[in-house]
């Protein structure tokens, strides 16, 4: 009998394993403003060439040692950055005129380019939202316990705005106070992070890649996938509701009920199955 419990233990420890690997975790941050709905003014005139404009960025202390990283003892920052090009004067929503959004490894003074993150407007919550892979190696060590801030910035040409946060814990989240900044769309409200799980079926060894479905929870039917992807939706029965090729990237499912399906994906060779939720 004990070699037979033994046994089963064995193999359900296998099989924990197996699943474990047929996951990637994703790291998501959001960050919210009091008014992100602004239109931007970029490339202003009053602004030099290669200055930055815009900056909204989340800083972690991935190693709880103030003496590495920058001079804050930060390790590691994510953000949307807006640098002034030889370029025209336009405007336009926050995301849109962005030159990077990106993690950076810090060390002094200097950061070194980590990963380009995958972002997009939760116009229903007014958050930023950042998403990332936790195998990235900036990322790796991130954890419940791991120190973070956050900070925009916006210059005009002739004064900078800041907000500020307070430091936080990943597992407890930052609030920051409404109307410490006069422009709504650097005004921080919160910053939350958390751990995502997306499961990959198939031949998918390319743990390294991001392969994010947003938004998910989804509000509004509008699904955004890899562009090029072959989608094929469907209910939690496992039947087949909606096959389709996107040239684009967004998936239209706002004729179909609310709940939960199944988006499978094929892209670039790799296979690979997301829950997603229409509320």
């Amino acid at each position: 009998m004990k070699k037979v419990l033994q046994t089963l233990f064995a193999f359900s420890l296998l099989l924990s394993i197996q699943s474990a690997k047929a996951q990637t975790d994703s790291l998501e941050i959001r960050i919210k403003l009091s008014n992100p709905n602004d239109l931007l003014q970029f490339d202003q005139q009053s602004v030099k060439n290669n200055s930055l404009e815009y900056e909204w960025a989340v800083y972690f202390d991935t190693d709880n040692n103030n003496l590495s990283g920058n001079s804050e003892g930060y390790d590691c920052s994510v953000g949307i950055s807006k640098y002034k090009f030889n370029s025209s004067p336009g405007s336009g929503p926050i995301l849109s005129s962005a030159t990077q959004k990106s993690s950076y490894i810090l060390s002094g003074f200097t950061g070194t380019f980590g990963h380009e993150f995958h972002s997009y407007m939760d116009k229903t919550t007014s958050e930023i939202v950042l998403v990332g892979a936790t195998n990235w190696i900036e990322l790796s060590a991130i954890n419940g316990n791991t120190k973070f801030s956050a900070k925009t910035i916006y210059y005009d040409g002739v004064s900078y705005y800041f907000d500020n946060t307070e430091s936080g814990t990943v597992k407890t989240n930052i609030l920051d106070a409404e109307g410490d900044v006069s422009k709504g769309f650097i005004d921080i409200l919160s910053v939350k992070v958390a751990m995502k799980f997306i499961t990959n079926i198939g031949n998918d060894s390319d743990a390294g890649t991001v392969r994010p479905v947003y938004p998910n929870p989804c509000s509004d039917g509008l699904l955004h996938f890899p562009e090029g992807s072959k989608i094929s939706i469907s209910d939690m029965a496992g039947d087949i509701i909606n096959t389709e090729v996107l040239s684009v990237g967004i998936l239209d499912l706002r004729n179909k009920p609310k709940g939960a399906y199944l988006a499978k994906v094929h892209y670039n060779g790799k296979i690979w199955t997301e829950k997603v939720v229409l509320n």
